[in-house]
């Protein structure tokens, strides 16, 4: 089951005055019973035999179980940058959240976060020289900014 989600073992039952096949389960603390919508046949109850209780009853409640959770590269990105500040200064924290803010997000938040290339890293850090001005030093300081945070995102 997916992380996110507290689930139950569940199981099927077939209810005596519809004869429908129902499911229930308890997901995150609530419990369930749903209809699966089918009658109690013998090719609907070899069916079920081959179906996840769970599976089944987190679909007919709307929740996708292959759903991946999105994360924003900004909030990540700040995340990272502010679980390793014990290992900077203080000025030095203002300056790489400012960096971030300033240079990074805005050249990559219309990307989706897993689809960032090399190719998109490079051309990047290509314009920081050629449309910001900036020099040498300060180049090599955002890309140390961009390489911690995507190298933190390749761990996870």
């Amino acid at each position: 089951m997916n992380n996110n989600f507290i689930c139950s073992d569940g199981s099927f039952y077939v209810r005596k005055d519809t004869n429908m096949i129902y499911v229930q389960g308890t997901v995150n603390g609530k419990h369930y019973k749903k209809s699966i919508g089918k009658k109690a046949t013998p090719l609907n109850k070899k069916w079920v035999e081959r179906q996840n209780p769970m599976q089944v009853l987190l679909k007919l409640i709307g929740v996708d179980i292959n759903e991946t959770k999105k994360t924003s590269f900004e909030s990540f990105g700040l995340r990272v940058l502010r679980s390793n500040s014990e290992y900077r200064g203080e000025e030095t924290q203002k300056d790489y959240e400012s960096i971030f803010n300033r240079l990074i997000l805005p050249y990559f938040e219309k990307i989706e976060f897993h689809e960032i290339s090399a190719l998109d890293v490079t051309e990047f850090l290509g314009t920081l020289q050629s449309k910001h001005g900036y020099c040498y030093d300060r180049c090599i300081r955002v890309k140390r900014v961009l390489v911690n945070i995507l190298k933190a995102a390749f761990d996870e």
